[in-house]
């Protein structure tokens, strides 16, 4: 499963979190400060493109932010237990079956039972925490929430106690006209916090537990739903066995043993497969964001540049979060304040579909021409144009790059001029000659701010790259050490760009197969897989008996 390492390892704890002492007296959003804005802007671009997508919530496991949220009418929701009994308030629920009984399946000696709702109405308001906000480590994935809630102790929050946080969230939410959480686990939860809600209906309760019995094949846990009012929210289970070194497990519901057997591992496996669907895409669609209300810690402050969790943000950091998040509840559901319009997601995305194949194809193309060798150009060139030009592969890197500015490129006009309306064509330029956009609330505004950073910095490498590969067009066909110098330097320009963007599109394991559907060049079917294949080689690896193929790329494109 694709990220499955990735994912799981994330729940080895790390350092206890630090306990935070808000200064007093801060209050307000202290400004927008542009240049921490600019600073932060890639990640934050990244917060905002991961909002309810499992990978890269994965990548980035500490959250840093709150999105206004709901559940609609007519969505189905899971909630497993040990007894047919209704649950209390606060409870958790599923959004799919597998991960309801893959938290609570196969149990010995205990009975369990599957609840199936329906919403009848719209469940929320809701507030939905980013990064694994699910996942109970010591490493950070739980700071927004226990800073936000505080526990009442000195000695830190229990990473474990995760009915004890769901009362004291919703005991804060209970003041703000928030009705309940949504979080993300290998999956996604929601946390409700009035049971007696009468837009929730229980559809059906089945008893489950004769699928285990039936098969004599249970896992090695028992034990009732909570074990204790302060019991813990059971992390995904490791499947073929706990092998991982966790932390200490502290009391109530914890993950199992090397004692998993077949059917609860099965189970395990398919809770995996159901959260695997919203790895990216629509993410988990069931879920409902108002991205223009969306409040982020981080682009606060430059004090906090480059802090992988919030309980190490400044303390004044922290507090103008917790008053930011107070005045976007404040705006939206009691004030009724207008926003913008605007689905930020949806506009990172744009950008990502836009870039986030050309970019490394138009690296890749660069690095090629500073590959090849002078004697070898003819032969790359007619592979890969039908052509003797020896500047093939800078002809399609400069064919890519003009595609990609053809929409807005001004010929007469001036560098600075071509990046802004590069710029502004993905994203309107909004700001009035003030620098501000009235008609966005406070948390777009610094939105708009780091996607249209984000989006700038794209643009100003593009055009720079063009101009460069202009300039350079009268001597494509005899390149000299000094020219290659310079595509080198728009290689480099190419590669720290993605670096800086850092999308969770470009995490993936390399694709090594396709099928051979049609014809790519001139050259007769035969004399192209005799040219594929001598450029691939085979070699046998015989150690401790086994055999192993090696071949190259080429090779291994489908060319039998």
């Amino acid at each position: 499963m694709k990220g499955f390492w990735l994912v799981f390892g994330l729940f080895i704890g790390g350092v206890a979190a630090e306990q935070i002492v808000l200064h007093a007296g801060v209050g307000g959003s202290g400004g927008l400060d542009d240049e921490a804005v600019k600073q932060d802007g890639f990640t934050i671009f990244n917060e905002v493109n991961s909002l309810m997508r499992q990978w890269g919530n994965a990548l980035r496991p500490n959250g840093f932010s709150v999105t206004l949220a709901s559940v609609p009418a007519n969505t189905l929701l899971y909630h497993a237990r040990t007894d047919p009994d209704d649950p209390s308030s606060p409870e958790w629920f599923a959004f799919d079956a597998e991960m309801s009984y893959g938290i609570y399946g196969g149990r010995k000696n205990t009975s369990v039972f599957l609840r199936t709702y329906r919403t009848t109405n719209t469940l929320g308001p809701l507030l939905y925490f980013d990064g694994l906000s699910a996942a109970l480590t010591f490493s950070g994935t739980l700071d927004s929430q226990d800073l936000l809630a505080p526990p009442n102790s000195t000695s830190g929050a229990n990473p474990f106690g995760d009915y004890a946080r769901a009362e004291r969230l919703c005991g804060w939410a209970s003041t703000r006209g928030v009705e309940g959480f949504v979080r993300t686990n290998a999956g996604f939860e929601l946390l409700w916090c009035n049971m007696r809600f009468e837009g929730l209906k229980l559809v059906r309760n089945m008893d489950v537990t004769r699928w285990a019995d039936e098969m004599n094949d249970h896992s090695d846990r028992s034990g009732s739903d909570r074990d204790g009012e302060r019991g813990g929210h059971r992390r995904p289970p490791v499947p073929g066995g706990d092998h991982l070194l966790l932390p200490g497990p502290g009391p109530g519901r914890h993950p199992p043993g090397r004692g998993f057997n077949m059917f609860a591992r099965y189970a395990s496996w398919e809770w995996l497969r159901a959260a695997s669907h919203t790895y990216d895409g629509p993410g988990e669609a069931r879920v409902r964001l108002d991205s223009a209300w969306h409040v982020t810690a981080r682009g606060t402050s430059v004090s906090q540049l480059g802090a992988s969790r919030m309980a190490s943000l400044p303390n004044e950091t922290i507090a103008i979060w917790k008053n930011e998040v107070d005045a976007m509840l404040r705006m939206a559901l009691e004030e009724n304040k207008p926003a913008s319009g605007i689905e930020w997601r949806g506009l990172t995305d744009a950008i990502v579909a836009r870039y986030g194949d050309r970019l490394p194809e138009l690296g890749a193309l660069l690095d090629r021409a500073l590959q090849v060798p002078e004697d070898s150009y003819a032969l790359e060139a007619r592979a890969y144009t039908h052509s003797t030009n020896a500047s093939a592969p800078l002809q399609h890197a400069y064919r890519q790059i003009s595609s990609l500015v053809l929409p807005f490129y001004d010929h007469e006009a001036t560098k600075e001029s071509q990046i802004n309306i590069c710029t502004s064509s993905i994203l309107p330029d909004l700001a009035t000659p003030e620098g501000k956009a009235d008609f966005m609330n406070p948390s777009e505004n610094k939105l708009w701010r780091a996607i249209n950073h984000v989006h700038n910095s794209i643009c100003t490498v593009l055009i720079e790259v063009h101009a460069e590969l202009t300039a350079l067009r009268p001597r494509w066909n005899a390149l000299e050490s000094s020219h290659k110098s310079s595509i080198a330097a728009l290689h480099s320009k190419i590669e720290h760009l993605i670096a800086q963007l850092d999308w969770s599109l470009w995490v993936r394991c390399p694709e090594t197969m396709f099928g051979y559907v049609w014809r790519l060049t001139n050259l007769h079917l035969d004399e192209h897989r005799d040219r594929v294949r001598q450029h691939s080689t085979t070699s046998y690896n015989t150690k401790d008996g086994t055999e192993e193929l090696q071949q190259t790329h080429a090779h291994q494109k489908g060319f039998k």
